[in-house]
């Protein structure tokens, strides 16, 4: 089984599960596969198809920021001792575990045993960051934890895209003018920064669309469309507001 499916396969029963339960689902949040949230609880969860060190690994990294970490993987057929060494293990190592099962009559996800309490040292300015990446995304796109090689929706790329699909209204723009419409804090940095390479500087402080920019707002089609209708609606209630 492990060879026909992907870690990715994992992700969206996971996701509906958690979701059923009311938690909010971010994926691939600063390398975590998966990021829940519900009220101040925060969970991280990796996932792999099947048991190995580097999933062991990863969890015990992840346990420096956020108190709750599970491992997830596709349950076997049979449970022989190695697995239930395995889950020994896991319950030594104070992590949770998650097992998914592709039946016949659909998908099974067993929360197999929950995390204990993990009092150890915390990186405080990693979850801060973990905490931060996830309030700031619109949802708007989801990424699919487990994907390698695919690019992911960051709440940085999110502001990039929404300074860019504004600046496409204009020939050239300043970063004032621009702010004004996205009403990002960041929207001169995110321009003089250049990150994505989407933007042109044109003289002194005016900026246009690049080749890439146009690209990018193509690629990431449903963000920028969010951006252009939300603008739009904008302007029409401003438009209305001064007709009164």
């Amino acid at each position: 089984m492990s060879n026909e499916l992907k870690e990715s396969d994992l992700y969206e029963p996971i996701k509906a599960f958690f979701i059923e339960n009311g938690y909010s689902v971010n994926g691939e949040v600063k390398n975590i596969d998966m990021v829940v949230s519900k009220d101040n609880e925060l969970i991280a969860i990796e996932l792999k198809t099947t048991f190995n060190l580097k999933l062991i690994l990863q969890a015990i990294d992840r346990q420096k920021m956020i108190d709750s970490v599970y491992v997830a993987i596709f349950k076997p057929k049979s449970i022989n001792k190695r697995y239930k060494e395995i889950v020994h293990l896991i319950k030594r190592l104070e992590l949770g575990l998650i097992t998914v099962s592709i039946l016949k009559s659909g998908t099974r996800v067993v929360v197999e045993q929950h995390p204990l309490e993990f009092n150890r040292k915390k990186n405080h300015m990693k979850k801060k960051a973990v905490i931060k990446e996830v309030t700031n995304r619109t949802g708007i796109m989801d990424n699919v934890g487990g994907t390698t090689k695919v690019k992911q929706v960051t709440s940085y790329r999110e502001d990039s895209l929404a300074v860019a699909t504004a600046l496409k209204c204009f020939e050239e723009a300043s970063p004032k003018e621009i702010k004004n419409i996205t009403q990002i804090g960041k929207t001169g940095q995110i321009l003089y920064k250049n990150y994505y390479g989407w933007f042109e500087r044109v003289g002194q402080g005016s900026y246009k669309l690049s080749v890439k920019g146009h690209q990018g707002i193509e690629t990431f089609k449903t963000i920028s469309n969010y951006f252009k209708h939300k603008y739009e609606e904008e302007r029409e209630t401003d438009e209305t507001q001064q007709n009164k």
